[in-house]
């Protein structure tokens, strides 16, 4: 089918889509190009799709062509686009998960839509925009998102409200705040609402008056500030809990009430079977609530799992943990946190830890640049300033 008519009802109704009131009253909106029309199929939010007369596409989805006057009539681009797709908008979930993010009155959609994108890639639950902030499904924040806004939960609320409800639910609220913030790497979260404002005014002082504690990211002094989306990224990268540690294998069940043991030689076993804590076993996530020793197991029972057959066929997977649980000390460390590390011998520059290998249990080598380090050679670990220092030794 081919419309040509600039009058079809079809074609009157989509135009309308490109005003805000008319999008929150039928709760569609259009998007433009192949990636965006793909993303939205895949997700099954794809109501309708206009191509391009003549064009050839390969959608599994009924599609009408239109002419070159009504993709111009339709589109926003300075290029006519080969397809446009008319999407629901989905109704925001209230699971809001353990990481959530709150706007402030953002304003350019180009910030939005970074700040979608980054918020997909590290693992943020939900997104909150406030009353003001510029609306979701404007042209510009669509295209900007790269179809991202698919993938996660997206609603738009008072943020006084809000914050009020996580508080109750033991949420820790994050402002961000240069003189009187700590930095954001040092800090350990497992449950937390991070605020960010707008462009020029920043987070208003009400809602950072709400905050539980602020963030800082340190950086060059010549530099003043970050663009929002910019900052936004680096302490959404900062936050992620996305950071799994392995810490041993499922082997095996005990007694029919939900017992499992671990075979585990992991360092720090007593903050990582902590009751209250989140692991993960074949990629299902289980909270412990009780933990002991027998014999040679880590013997671990788990929330809602009332009989041992529930699980019965992840015997043999591995078992991992965030490493945000961990909450370790100063001077405790995993291997994996000596990787990417410069390495020093005095004031000469060895290069950058690639492995960390066992000779036996206790005896362990760094792989830099081809060298095989002693661990036992090592002076310092300074994690702040992302270095190793190693004694002076000839033949390295």
């Amino acid at each position: 089918m081919l419309i040509t008519s600039l009058d079809n009802l079809k074609v009157k109704k989509y135009v309308k889509l490109k005003n805000k009131k008319y999008r929150d009253i039928e709760k569609m909106y259009l998007v433009e190009t192949n990636h965006l029309v793909e993303e939205a199929l895949n997700h099954q939010v794809l109501v309708d799709l206009l191509v391009l007369e003549n064009e050839q596409v390969s959608y599994n989805f009924n599609y009408t062509y239109v002419t070159k006057e009504i993709m111009k009539k339709l589109s926003n681009l300075e290029t006519i686009p080969k397809v446009i797709g008319v999407v629901k908008m989905l109704e925001p979930s209230n699971n809001l998960g353990n990481s959530i993010l709150l706007l402030d009155d953002i304003q350019d959609p180009g910030n939005l839509g970074t700040i979608i994108r980054s918020s997909v890639a590290f693992n943020v639950s939900t997104i909150v925009l406030g009353l003001n902030c510029v609306d979701l499904y404007n042209e510009k924040v669509i295209r900007s998102t790269q179809g991202m806004l698919f993938k996660i939960n997206i609603m738009r609320a008072d943020l006084k409200e809000i914050i009020a409800n996580l508080k109750k639910d033991n949420y820790l609220i994050l402002g961000t705040n240069v003189k009187d913030g700590v930095d954001v790497k040092n800090i350990k979260v497992n449950k937390y609402a991070l605020i960010m404002g707008n462009e020029g005014k920043g987070v208003k002082e009400e809602l950072l008056a709400l905050c539980d504690k602020n963030l800082y990211i340190k950086m060059n002094n010549n530099c003043e500030s970050l663009n929002v989306s910019v900052a936004t990224s680096i302490l959404l990268y900062e936050l992620n809990g996305d950071k799994m540690i392995y810490l041993g294998k499922y082997v095996n069940t005990h007694g029919i009430k939900g017992e499992i043991r671990i075979k585990s030689n992991f360092k720090y076993k007593d903050k990582a079977f902590k009751p209250g804590n989140i692991i993960k076993i074949a990629n299902q996530e289980f909270t412990i609530t009780s933990y002991r020793v027998h014999k040679e197991y880590d013997m671990l029972t788990l929330k809602d799992i009332n009989n041992i057959n529930q699980i019965i066929d992840l015997k043999g997977e591995n078992v991992y943990i965030d490493k945000k649980y961990l909450n370790l000390n100063d001077d405790e460390y995993l291997d994996e946190d000596l990787l990417n590390l410069d390495l020093y011998m005095g004031n000469n520059y060895l290069g950058k830890v690639e492995k960390v290998e066992y000779l036996t249990k206790n005896k362990k080598l760094l792989i830099v640049s081809k060298r095989y380090i002693p661990f036992e050679l090592v002076k310092e670990i300074d994690f702040l300033n992302k270095k190793i220092i190693i004694e002076e030794v000839s033949g390295l």
